[in-house]
């Protein structure tokens, strides 16, 4: 056999098994939104609510787990997604949330991290103000890597990395009525997310950034078209160096929106730089 047919299937074998794992991953997503959908159905009356949702950020309904509404409901909010803290701002956090929200930005996470981050009560105060603009405004409140403080505020929910606290311990502390994003980076660490009870993925970093110490070596958009084309129907959201100019390759690898941090929080205009971002992602959605 010459080394063009050994190559032949090698290639053939490859394909057959990504096409296993991308199944095995949408068989994994469906079971377990059933599955925690099921649990919830078995939780205690008292403990439970009356209705089918379950209420955060003021008045907004977050559907129930395992329904086609709750991917719907969250993969709207993860249209323009605002991630931050004081360190990313060049006016006052609140100014800069305030001012995104204006621009459009639909959900919103607390990331107070780095070498000048708040820390002890001013890092709580910080988040109870900026959880109670959100909440005026109907804009979820996600918390990154603090279970605790998410349980301090009621947070609307938690986002967590590979390197963080494990996802599935997040969603048992926090039960199936708040949100549980995890950042994944290959179609294993998706599968990881989505066994753990994740209902979104942020996947990245998609372009360079300098917003995050830590941040993972650049994607692109392959880890994004894998995802899709496996025929995952998990929301998925692209992250890294993503601004107005290059948010719409993202969007037309199958992302349901992008997630920021200094497109919005070190402008000089920030309801400015959401809405081009807004306007941007609305036309190829």
């Amino acid at each position: 056999m010459n080394q063009s047919s050994l190559s032949d299937r090698d290639e053939d074998r490859d394909r057959a098994s990504q096409h296993e794992l991308c199944e095995h991953l949408q068989s994994q997503f469906i079971a377990n939104s059933v599955c925690q959908h099921t649990q919830l159905d078995g939780v205690d009356a008292s403990a439970s609510h009356d209705s089918a949702d379950d209420r955060i950020s003021g008045d907004m309904l977050l559907p129930r787990i395992g329904t086609a509404e709750r991917i719907d409901w969250i993969r709207a909010r993860l249209s323009l997604y605002l991630v931050m803290g004081s360190v990313n701002c060049h006016q006052s956090p609140e100014q800069v949330l305030k001012q995104a929200i204006a621009g459009g930005i639909t959900m919103f996470q607390y990331r107070e991290k780095g070498k000048q981050a708040l820390r002890g009560q001013q890092y709580v105060e910080l988040a109870r103000r900026l959880q109670d603009i959100c909440r005026t405004h109907h804009v979820p409140f996600i918390v990154n890597d603090d279970l605790e403080l998410a349980l301090t505020l009621d947070a609307d929910g938690v986002h967590v990395g590979q390197d963080d606290a494990p996802a599935e311990w997040i969603r048992q502390r926090l039960g199936p009525n708040k949100i549980v994003g995890v950042s994944a980076h290959s179609l294993v660490e998706a599968s990881r997310a989505i066994a753990a009870g994740a209902d979104y993925l942020g996947v990245g970093p998609v372009y360079p950034t300098v917003s995050k110490e830590d941040a993972q070596p650049v994607r692109g958009t392959e880890v994004i078209q894998q995802l899709r084309r496996s025929g995952l129907t998990i929301p998925v959201v692209g992250i890294g160096g993503i601004n107005e100019h290059n948010a719409a390759p993202v969007i037309r690898a199958g992302a349901d929106g992008v997630a920021v941090i200094s497109a919005i929080a070190a402008a000089d205009a920030p309801a400015e730089a959401a809405h081009m971002l807004k306007k941007t992602i609305v036309q190829y959605l």
